[in-house]
């Protein structure tokens, strides 16, 4: 099981989020969390860095990503939740 934990900045924009995407982005962490490679996630590692991850929390126009930094302690595997967003959040990190 993967863990999770959010940042301030990615809090922030979460609140931006109208109810239904802000639903839509804690059901999709909800299935990150019991299956990080759910085929419905598009779970990947973004391109031209090194730590980071991405998930798809919707797909079609307006599509809502979750970019996460990957991060490992003695527990395993923890996932640093840093900004959601449509696609264009990827250019705003």
């Amino acid at each position: 099981m993967a863990r999770l934990q959010k940042d301030a900045k990615f809090a922030k924009r979460l609140g931006r989020l109208t109810g239904a995407d802000q639903k839509r982005v804690l059901k999709a962490l909800d299935q990150f969390k019991d299956d990080h490679l759910r085929p419905s996630l598009r779970f990947k590692k973004m391109r031209g860095y090194r730590d980071l991850y991405e998930i798809s929390a919707s797909q079609g126009a307006g599509a809502l990503r979750v970019v996460m930094r990957r991060l490992t302690d003695e527990d395993g595997d923890l996932y640093l939740l840093m900004n959601v967003g449509t696609h264009d959040v990827l250019d705003r990190l």
